[in-house]
């Protein structure tokens, strides 16, 4: 950060290429170290050049121009604030499994990937988490211009698979990418307690699920990825 003159208290502007696929882990990694005040423009590059607005083409050097003191103690302030670990996704598993309503699991990838019946990428089995709905990240963002739907739309879309944007949420994908997206589309409906679970199906398909009938999860997780 130090190099590109990017401060922790900085205005913190990020963007995409196509609107919206990787920015919002680039934001959510931000505030994960304790950045500040970081915002996302909504539409990204696609949607700047559609405006024709200005841009730059040439050579730079990182943090030219920039003023290269201040605040760089980027830090992990409270982990649980953003990032869920297997465990934590396995005694969400459980409670739901049992019946719970006060917490739900999204995966962000399309229902083919989520529920079977093509093969995902190389390496990337379709399944899904016991108990998780699929949400796929995509179908929150205009492919015209590149925007987030808004948010009339995205609650409507939410109630459309009986998801409440204010009950405890674990957000999966394939590899800890798209989540992200849903993620800030619950943050935009006014969630405070949304979360991202960062190993995602690329971690959870190689451990073992728990027997979730019974009680101790957590130890029982703990023991299944020592044995992977």
């Amino acid at each position: 950060m130090r190099k590109h003159a990017i401060r922790r208290t900085d205005d913190i502007l990020l963007y995409d290429k196509n609107g919206f696929f990787s920015v919002c882990r680039v934001a959510l990694m931000f505030r994960y170290f304790g950045a500040e005040r970081v915002r996302i423009i909504n539409g990204g590059l696609k949607k700047w050049l559609a405006e024709e607005r200005e841009t730059y083409t040439g050579p730079y050097v990182p943090g030219e121009g920039l003023d290269h003191s201040g605040d760089y103690n980027y830090h992990v302030t409270q982990e649980n604030i953003f990032i869920r670990k297997i465990s934590e996704v396995h005694q969400a598993a459980h409670e739901i499994f049992n019946g719970s309503h006060d917490i739900q699991i999204l995966d962000a990838r399309p229902n083919v990937l989520t529920y079977g019946g093509e093969p995902g990428r190389p390496g990337f089995l379709s399944g899904n988490i016991t108990g998780s709905k699929s949400f796929f990240a995509q179908n929150l963002i205009n492919q015209n211009d590149g925007t987030f739907r808004d948010e009339a739309e995205i609650r409507a879309m939410l109630h459309e698979i009986n998801v409440d944007a204010h009950t405890k949420t674990i957000n999966s994908c394939g590899s800890g990418i798209t989540a992200c997206i849903v993620d800030m589309a619950l943050r935009l409906q006014g969630s405070t307690d949304t979360h991202v679970y960062d190993g995602s199906w690329a971690e959870y398909k190689n451990v073992p699920e728990p027997d979730f009938v019974r009680q101790n999860i957590a130890a029982e997780a703990k023991d299944a990825k020592r044995t992977v």
